[in-house]
């Protein structure tokens, strides 16, 4: 194939290893799938009057979004004849595909790995992208095949984009694979969401229309436009789930790939944490409630203390549903935020509620028991509404271990105090029966 041209694996391999292997043990704790996935792409046409051919190769679900935990190999047959090392941005290239190079990359940490190779260089074959991601990677395979050309622009295909609200923008990508012209000067780019246009780009005059709803959209490179990469990039501020429209006009010819924009799999709180969380808060109420109940059995108390005491429980329960519903949800979405608010800012009510309830039993009305405890549960309050706030600096969450101790501590503060009812209950009882 090709003349017989021999294609050795490219040089400076062992080096380049060596420097990834410290990404690939620092990644090794990430979570989340270890199979990166792409854009589908059926095939590459090439024209032999287009001076370069670009090679799409759009990952759909990067993590880490660090350029310096990435590795990209191209292959021919599979041949390696390109490598790309993110950590110290090295490019090894086979002297037959010496123009190989990426199309940019500054959007390589967006998932874009789409090689540029000038046409005079390009043999028709399958060609393989293999992309690593610290510790997880994933490959595409395509063809070059010639083409006569036509009339309808035809795409790499996108079944969808995912927007992790962590990260800082998203990139609906967009790449055209059989170009003619390749003048940026002949080209005009149309975005739509859900049939409604909201961005446009007129290459012949480079200017740039956006909806006000979608200020931060801009191509994810001008420079790459004229070689098929229309691709764009919106804060996550902005980006609105739904059905996304690109298209593409080349002179008299034109074409439009159509993706959803769905959430990413991605947390605030793993689930384990999410778990423990709730499990705290729920224990914490169990613990009340069983106290109530001794109270409400043993003791004489007025109707209008009862009211308070089961009214307070039932609050408590109401929030902790809710919360609970929005902490859990299958992806991180800000709901997420609030469910945790919802959890950790009424739990404050155990706190007057615990005063009550020992209050009721015991006879002194400033004692150190009921002082000592109300104080450690406030501390146990505090410390999971200051993690409470923590989280909400960070995405995702790298605080929760605080917010699941001060839950904790109050829970175990609701088990001291159930232990004291019931041992000063059977004293009591035991009082009576020898009295």
């Amino acid at each position: 194939m090709g003349g017989g041209r021999r294609l050795p694996a490219a040089k400076g391999g062992s080096g380049m290893w060596t420097l990834g292997a410290a990404w690939l043990l620092l990644g090794a704790a990430c979570s989340g799938s270890a199979q990166l996935m792409f854009a589908e792409t059926k095939s590459v046409e090439l024209n032999v009057y287009n001076e370069t051919i670009i090679l799409p190769c759009i990952v759909t679900n990067l993590q880490m979004k660090n350029i310096k935990a990435m590795f990209v190999k191209w292959k021919l047959e599979k041949k390696e004849f390109f490598t790309f090392e993110g950590l110290t941005r090295t490019t090894h290239t086979h002297e037959n595909f010496s123009t190989a190079k990426l199309v940019s990359e500054e959007n390589l940490s967006q998932g874009d790995a789409s090689l540029s190779i000038l046409t005079r260089q390009a043999i028709p074959g399958n060609y393989s992208c293999e992309v690593t991601e610290s510790n997880r990677e994933g490959e595409i395979v395509m063809p070059l095949i010639y083409s006569p050309g036509s009339a309808q622009l035809t795409f790499a295909a996108t079944k969808s984009a995912e927007l992790y609200v962590c990260r800082e923008t998203v990139t609906l990508p967009c790449i055209v694979t059989n170009l003619q012209m390749k003048n940026i000067k002949a080209m005009f780019v149309k975005w739509k969401l859900e049939k409604k246009e909201f961005f446009t780009f007129e290459g012949l005059t480079r200017t740039t229309h956006t909806n006000e709803s979608f200020s931060t959209a801009k191509l994810a490179s001008e420079e790459t436009l004229s070689q098929g990469n229309a691709s764009l990039s919106i804060s996550i501020y902005q980006a609105i789930p739904g059905n996304y429209s690109c298209e593409v006009t080349e002179s008299n010819r034109e074409g439009e790939i159509v993706m959803p924009l769905i959430y990413g799999p991605e947390k605030w709180f793993t689930k384990g944490e999410s778990s423990l969380v709730i499990v705290f808060l729920v224990l914490a109420i169990l613990f009340y409630w069983s106290q109530l109940g001794i109270i409400l059995l043993k003791y004489k108390i007025t109707l209008l203390k009862k009211v308070c005491l089961i009214s307070g429980g039932l609050i408590i329960i109401i929030f902790a549903i809710a919360g609970s519903v929005l902490l859990v949800s299958a992806v991180y979405v800000p709901k997420n935020q609030i469910g945790l608010g919802i959890i950790v800012i009424p739990a404050v009510i155990l706190v007057p509620l615990q005063y009550f309830v020992l209050q009721t039993v015991l006879e002194e009305k400033r004692s150190l028991i009921v002082i000592g405890v109300i104080v450690l549960k406030s501390i146990g309050y505090l410390i999971a509404v200051i993690g409470f706030a923590l989280c909400l600096g960070a995405c995702p969450s790298k605080s929760s271990a605080i917010v699941i101790a001060g839950l904790t501590i109050m829970a175990l503060i609701e088990a001291v105090g159930l232990i004291y009812l019931i041992f000063r209950g059977t004293s009591r009882k035991r009082q009576l029966s020898r009295g």
